[in-house]
């Protein structure tokens, strides 16, 4: 990293108002030169579902700038798919560690009806299956999804040599 310039850092949870400031930094330096590379130090243990895709898409679909993002710590739940973002190099650190889990849906005391039971459990499966997707796709067929959805289902955690080796890190610091 020595000589390197242009780092953002996203070390808090994936909301809306770090996506908001961690875009608008990356969009400005995007904005002075679209050659230079930018890099994205990252720790979250996650955060917001909808915040984390639309951030992958914002990078991969939208600015495409080329972003390298350095995993530190602990990368969890939708902090995995801000990981996963990069279109440049994705690094982790020695002690870095990036957690699956299966998702589910934080009810705030209201109540629903069975209509709506039913539609939380559908998105709930279509944010899994698009998780599970990307996941598999980042790692150029060294996981497939059913290992993925298996992997969420029990709770994993992956060290830097198992990112190197499924193909979801391209190198260890």
């Amino acid at each position: 990293m020595q000589g390197q310039k242009n780092f953002v850092f996203w070390f808090e949870p994936i909301i809306d108002e770090a996506f908001t400031r961690v875009t608008g930094e990356i969009s400005s330096i995007y904005s002075k030169d679209q050659h230079d590379e930018i890099n994205l130090l990252l720790s979250s243990d996650g955060g917001c579902v909808s915040t984390g895709f639309a951030f992958y898409d914002f990078i991969r679909h939208i600015l495409k700038p080329r972003i390298n993002i350095f995993g530190l710590g602990e990368v969890g739940s939708m902090g995995v798919i801000v990981f996963l973002a990069a279109t440049g190099k994705r690094y982790a650190t020695p002690n870095m560690r990036l957690f699956l889990h299966e998702f589910s849906h934080h009810y705030k005391e209201e109540k629903f009806g069975p209509l709506e039971v039913q539609a939380h459990v559908q998105g709930v499966e279509k944010n899994t299956r698009a998780y599970a997707h990307i996941i598999a796709k980042a790692s150029h067929g060294k996981l497939a999804i059913k290992k993925v959805r298996d992997m969420m289902r029990l709770n994993t955690y992956l060290h830097p040599k198992e990112l190197v080796k499924y193909g979801l890190a391209d190198a260890i610091l």
